[in-house]
C-alpha cells in the first residue's frame, strides 16, 4: 500500500525539492560569478595607485554587501521550500499512520487528500486565483503549488503573445534538469526567435542571432538549423515546404504544448490530473454493462440507474464512457430501487410484469403507499400478495 501511494503521490514530495534545487543552483551560480569578479579586482590592487586602490576597495565593499544581501534572500527562499518539503513529508507520514488508525482519523486524512486533489486540478486547469482561495479555506497551504503553476501560466500567456523572454528565463533557471530530460524546448525557442527576425526582414540581426545562439546546438540539431537558416532565402509568403511550415503561427501553440509537457516532467507531475486519474480508476473498477443504458435516448430514464452507483450519475457516466468495463468474476444482484445487494437476508421478489426488486425495498414502498407497489419501470401497480420470491443460485 505504501508503495502504491508513493507511485501516485510522490510528486507531492518532489515538487518543493525541484524548486529548492533550482533556487540553490541559481544562487550558487550568481555567487560564483560575483566572487570571481571580487577576486580578480583584489588581484589587480597591487598594480594600482593608492587612490585607485582605495576607490576599488570601496566598490568591492559595496559589492560584498550586495553579495551578502543576495545570499540572505536566497537563504530565505530555500528555507521556505525546505519547510514545505518537511510539511508534506509529515502529511504523508500521517497518511500511512491513518491507514492503521481508527476510522475517524483515516476519514479526516482522506478528506484532506481529496481536497488536495481538487486543489491540484484547479491549478492545472489554470484557475490559480480560485485555487488560492480554496487553499486558504481548506488550510492546504503546505500542499499547494500555486507559485509553480502561476509561473507556468505567465509563461504560456507570454508565448501566446509571441514573447519568448519568460520561457528563456525559465530554461536558464532549470537548465541542468532540462538537460537531463534531453529537452529541446530551449532550442525550439531559439529557432522561433530566429524565425521572427527573418519574418521582420531583419536578416543581419537574424544572422548575428544565429551565430550567438544557434551555433552551440549544431552537433545535435544541424538539420533543423540548416532549414531555419534557409529561410533567409524564402519570404514569409513562400509555398515551398518545409519553409512554409516554419513561418506558420501555429508553431507558437506547439511551443505552449511542449512547455506544458516539459513543466510537468520537470516537477515529476503526471501528465493527467491526479483527480481525474483517481476518478477513472474508481469508475473503471465499478463500470459494468448494467451501470447505465448505452442508448443515449434512454439514459435520462431514472429507472435505469442505480442510486448508489457513481457510474450512473450523468456527469460521471460521461467520464466513464471511454473506459473499459470492469472484470467481475462473481456477480451481485443489486436492487434498482434501493441500490442494496439482494441476498438471502434481502431476497429478490418478482413482480407479475417480470421485473424483480429487493423485498425490503418493496415492503418499504408498500408501507408508504397504503399497500400499493408501483413498478418504477412500467408504472404498473401491484400489492404484496402479487409478489413471488426468487432464489439465488
Amino acid at each position: 500500500m505504501a508503495t502504491d501511494r508513493m507511485e501516485t503521490e510522490g510528486s507531492v514530495l518532489q515538487g518543493p525539492l525541484v524548486s529548492l534545487n533550482s533556487v540553490f543552483r541559481s544562487g550558487q551560480k550568481d555567487f560564483d560569478k560575483d566572487l570571481s569578479t571580487v577576486l580578480t579586482a583584489i588581484g589587480g590592487l597591487e598594480k594600482k595607485s593608492l587612490a585607485d586602490a582605495s576607490s576599488t576597495l570601496e566598490k568591492l565593499a559595496s559589492k560584498l554587501q550586495g553579495m551578502k544581501r543576495k545570499l540572505n534572500e536566497s537563504s530565505e527562499v530555500e528555507k521556505k521550500w525546505i519547510q514545505k518539503s518537511v510539511d508534506r513529508s509529515e502529511w504523508m507520514k500521517l497518511g500511512f499512520k491513518a491507514e492503521k488508525a481508527d476510522d475517524d482519523s483515516n476519514k479526516a486524512w482522506k478528506n484532506q487528500w481529496l481536497q488536495s486533489l481538487i486543489l491540484q486540478h484547479l491549478l492545472r486547469s489554470g484557475y490559480t486565483r480560485t485555487a488560492q482561495i480554496y487553499s486558504k479555506t481548506c488550510h492546504l497551504e503546505a500542499l499547494g503549488d500555486e507559485a509553480i503553476f502561476a509561473e507556468a501560466g505567465d509563461i504560456k500567456e507570454a508565448l501566446l503573445k509571441q514573447n519568448v523572454g519568460p520561457a528563456l528565463q525559465w530554461c536558464a533557471l532549470h537548465r541542468s534538469q532540462l538537460r537531463k530530460q534531453e529537452s529541446t524546448f530551449e532550442f525550439n525557442l531559439r529557432i522561433q526567435e530566429f524565425i521572427e527576425l527573418v519574418r521582420k526582414n531583419s536578416k543581419k540581426d537574424a544572422i548575428a542571432y544565429a551565430k550567438k545562439n544557434l551555433a552551440s546546438y549544431s552537433e545535435g540539431h544541424l538539420k533543423e538549423i540548416q532549414q531555419a537558416l534557409t529561410l533567409l532565402a524564402f519570404p514569409p509568403t513562400t509555398t515551398c515546404e518545409p519553409y512554409k511550415s516554419l513561418y506558420q503561427e501555429w508553431r507558437w501553440e506547439d511551443l505552449v504544448s511542449q512547455f506544458e509537457v516539459e513543466h510537468l516532467q520537470l516537477y515529476h507531475l503526471n501528465s493527467i490530473s491526479p483527480l481525474l486519474l483517481n476518478l477513472e480508476a474508481g469508475i473503471g473498477a465499478l463500470k459494468t454493462t448494467s451501470c447505465y443504458c448505452m442508448d443515449e435516448s434512454d439514459f435520462n430514464q431514472n429507472w435505469n440507474r442505480n442510486s448508489n452507483c457513481p457510474v450512473c450519475v450523468p456527469d460521471f457516466a460521461t467520464l466513464a464512457a471511454p473506459l473499459p468495463f470492469a472484470l467481475h468474476t462473481n456477480s451481485s444482484l443489486v436492487c434498482r430501487i434501493s441500490g442494496q445487494i439482494m441476498n438471502d437476508n434481502n431476497p429478490p421478489m418478482l413482480l407479475p410484469n417480470g421485473f424483480a426488486y429487493s423485498r425490503q425495498a418493496l415492503v418499504d414502498m408498500a408501507e408508504q403507499n397504503d399497500g400499493k407497489i408501483t413498478c418504477p419501470r412500467t408504472k404498473e401497480a401491484f400489492s404484496i400478495p402479487d409478489l413471488k420470491k426468487m432464489y439465488i443460485s
